[in-house]
C-alpha cells in the first residue's frame, strides 16, 4: 500500500510538473506573442513616422514647386516686364519725300520693326515721323497700337494698323529699357518729305512733345 500510494503521488507531482512546464511554456509563447506585438507596433509606428515625413517633404517640395511656378508667372506677366518702362508715343503719319507710292496710299512713321511681338524697333528713317519727334529709340518694344495690344498679331497686321492717312495721328505703346532716353529730335526734314509738309511735320511733332497745358509732356 505505501509503495502504491508512493507511486501515485510520483504521478501526481510528474503530472503537476508537467503541467507546471506546460503553463510556462504557454506563459512564454504569451510573452514572446506579446514582444513580438510589441516590436511589430513599434516597427509600424516607426513606419508610419517615416511615410509622414516622407509625405511632409514632399509636400514641401510640392508648395515650393507651386511658389516658383507662381513667381515665375509672376514675372512673365509683370507689366511691365521688370527693367522695362511703359511709354505712351503719339505720333503723326507722314509721307517721305523719297516714297514712291502714291499720294493716296497709306503711310506710317518712318519705323522699321521686327517680325514678332514684342516688335523691336530696329531702326528709324532720317526725317521720318518717329525721328522728329524726339520720343521714340531704337530697341524700344513696340506693343500697342492706340491703346490695343499687338500680342497675338502678325507683323503685316501690325503694319496695316500703324498704316494710315498723312495728318493723323497714332497712339503707340512702347516699352522702353530703364535708363534709355531717346535720340534728341531729328528736324532735319527737308530731304526726307516734301516741302508742303515740312511745316505740318513740325507743328505735329511739337504738339506731340507738349501736353493739354502746354507744358513739356514728360
Amino acid at each position: 500500500m505505501q509503495k502504491r500510494a508512493a507511486e501515485m503521488a510520483a504521478a501526481v507531482a510528474e503530472a503537476a510538473a508537467a503541467e507546471e512546464e506546460k503553463r510556462l511554456q504557454k506563459a512564454e509563447a504569451v510573452a514572446a506573442a506579446a514582444a513580438q506585438e510589441e516590436e511589430r507596433k513599434k516597427l509600424e509606428d516607426e513606419r508610419l513616422k517615416l511615410e509622414a515625413e516622407r509625405r511632409r517633404i514632399e509636400e514641401e517640395k510640392r508648395l515650393e514647386a507651386a511658389r516658383i511656378a507662381r513667381e515665375e508667372e509672376e514675372r512673365r506677366n509683370r507689366w511691365p516686364p521688370e527693367g522695362y518702362e511703359f511709354v505712351d508715343v503719339n505720333l503723326g503719319r507722314s509721307r517721305l519725300a523719297t516714297s514712291t507710292a502714291p499720294s493716296s496710299a497709306p503711310c506710317g512713321f518712318g519705323l522699321q520693326i521686327g517680325n514678332d511681338f514684342p516688335f523691336e524697333i530696329e531702326a528709324m528713317a532720317p526725317g521720318g515721323a518717329a525721328a522728329v519727334s524726339g520720343k521714340v529709340a531704337v530697341g524700344d518694344q513696340l506693343v500697342a497700337v492706340d491703346g490695343e495690344m499687338l500680342k497675338g498679331r502678325g507683323i503685316a497686321d501690325v503694319r496695316n494698323k500703324m498704316a494710315g492717312k498723312s495728318g493723323t495721328m497714332a497712339l503707340l505703346g512702347l516699352l522702353r529699357k530703364e535708363g534709355v532716353s531717346p535720340p534728341p529730335p531729328d528736324v532735319n526734314v527737308l530731304y526726307p518729305y516734301e516741302r508742303s509738309e515740312v511745316a505740318r511735320i513740325m507743328i505735329t511733332s511739337l504738339s506731340a512733345l507738349l501736353s493739354d497745358d502746354g507744358s513739356p509732356d514728360r
